[in-house]
């Protein structure tokens, strides 16, 4: 049986000098797959942002998230879209994006959603900006393209805030330590902008399990780059 599976991933950042946040980032692998793990996710570490990647839904079904997780406030987007505006749904669903704001964030005026695609969503939680990331796996058509666009709206959404630390959180699909063209583009951004990887010492050496064909890969990231440091 194969076994495709993310490990939810969980960072602390500060929003000002007398708070910090606790940022969780996890790829759901569909909805009906993900939801149990979240839920138990929010029980044990009680997040004030989640960043969600491929729940399937079809943009009819997103207020699951509204109704299933009554303590946040959903902003995201279907990646079916097109497909369910151009007729019935054929194969397997696929992608979409959700960022969750804990319902006490969104009750002071600093917190609110920017921008929602179904590539990335941009938050902001006080001088904090938050960027929720889907990157291309491998065989999809134009990955490069696709890359390169997404981190140049990074840096554009960056140059409109440019006093506020940032975070970004997602699937990068690719390994950065090791050499192609895609992680090669991904560390150029990454140095280009002065960003560091978030790793606990404690953290599992992977965040992609395929059991089936022994496939263990590190390709889930949390980035920040704090403008205090």
């Amino acid at each position: 049986m194969v076994n495709d599976q993310s490990s939810p991933n969980s960072t602390p950042y500060p929003v000002t000098s007398e708070a910090e946040i606790l940022v969780t980032s996890y790829n759901m692998h569909g909805y009906n797959q993900g939801v149990t793990t979240l839920k138990l996710l929010i029980e044990s570490q009680h997040p004030d942002i989640i960043m969600l990647r491929e729940h399937w839904h079809t943009p009819a079904n997103l207020d699951k998230f509204s109704q299933d997780f009554t303590g946040y406030t959903a902003f995201g987007c279907s990646a079916l879209d097109r497909l369910v505006s151009s007729g019935p749904l054929i194969g397997r669903p696929y992608g979409g994006m959700m960022t969750l704001l804990k319902n006490e964030l969104m009750h002071r005026p600093i917190s609110e959603c920017i921008y929602t695609t179904e590539r990335f969503v941009v938050t902001k939680v006080g001088d904090l900006l938050l960027f929720n990331v889907y990157l291309p796996c491998v065989g999809t058509e134009d990955r490069s393209f696709i890359c390169n666009y997404v981190l140049m709206e990074i840096c554009a959404w960056r140059q409109k805030y440019p006093l506020w630390d940032c975070v970004i959180a997602g699937d990068f699909n690719s390994d950065l330590d090791l050499t192609c063209n895609i992680s090669d583009m991904i560390n150029r951004f990454l140095t280009d902008n002065q960003f560091l990887r978030c790793k606990s010492a404690n953290s599992l050496p992977y965040t992609f399990v395929n059991e089936s064909i022994n496939y263990f890969r590190y390709i889930d990231y949390s980035i920040q780059r704090c403008l205090g440091e």
